[in-house]
């Protein structure tokens, strides 16, 4: 990828609030440094890379508004079900509250394991849950 860090660049992952607040770890990953290196190198015939979500969600949304995807934003999914007709999904506008429906050939669920989609299609899933957020912070799972 063009806009992507070649693995030789990457030094170091940091956790903050935001991109100007407060650093809350820093820590060096992706096979950047020579313990994991060769666990990297030795997965994959690709050299490793990283692009950054705030470079990649533009480049995602282009394609798939180029392939007729139409997209909300700030919009919350409350409720999902599906018919014979299609996907019924209730949204809520985050900036004004009002509640409407989309009606859609089919939904695709990006929003994690304890997200609307996943209850609604029933998927049931195990393990435990903040991990990487409790992680971050050097805090033992519950």
């Amino acid at each position: 990828m063009q806009l992507a860090t070649p693995n030789h660049l990457m030094g170091n992952n940091v956790w903050a609030t935001s991109f100007a607040g407060t650093e809350n770890r820093t820590a060096g990953d992706l096979g950047s440094g020579p313990e994991r290196r060769a666990d990297y190198e030795l997965s994959s015939p690709s050299a490793m890379c990283n692009i950054p979500q705030h470079l990649m969600e533009p480049i995602l949304l282009d394609v798939a508004r180029e392939r007729g995807a139409k997209f909300l934003f700030n919009t919350e999914l409350m409720t999902m079900s599906q018919d014979a007709n299609g996907v019924h999904s209730i949204c809520r506008d985050r900036l004004t509250g009002e509640e409407f429906e989309v009606v859609s050939d089919y939904a695709i669920g990006c929003d994690g394991d304890n997200s609307v989609v996943v209850k609604s299609i029933g998927i049931e899933t195990e393990g435990q849950m903040g991990w990487v957020r409790r992680s971050t912070f050097g805090l033992r799972p519950t």
